[in-house]
């Protein structure tokens, strides 16, 4: 089984994302596991070279709606109290996601 081939494709399928996913371009994070379903995922961190508008106009079908979190304490604050930017309702956030988030903050900003 090729993990960045499932990658390539949900890319494409979920957010019309069509780049050739590999180790240099796409990170492996880990597996986030819940609990209480027994649902894992695989979760990785993707750079494209998309700007913001592809995520803003894209038809999503499978999610509701991206929302840009633009520097390390918007992260944070999704993290440790769950609320998004502009928002003061907090909110849950899946396994998979918070295991990103976590990694974005720790590496990336």
């Amino acid at each position: 089984m090729n993990f960045y081939a499932d990658v390539q494709q949900e890319l494409k399928e979920e957010i019309g994302i069509d780049l050739e996913i590999n180790v240099k371009n796409t990170r492996f994070i880990g597996i986030a596991g819940n609990p209480w379903s027994s649902e894992n995922d695989l979760v990785f961190v993707t750079v494209t070279p998309y700007p913001d508008s592809h995520f803003e106009t894209f038809p999503l079908i499978e999610h509701i709606r991206f929302v840009l979190l633009r520097n390390k304490n918007e992260v944070k604050r999704l993290l440790d109290w769950g609320l998004l930017p502009n928002d003061d309702q907090p909110r849950a956030i899946a396994y998979g996601s918070r295991m990103a988030l976590e990694y974005l903050a720790n590496h990336h900003f």
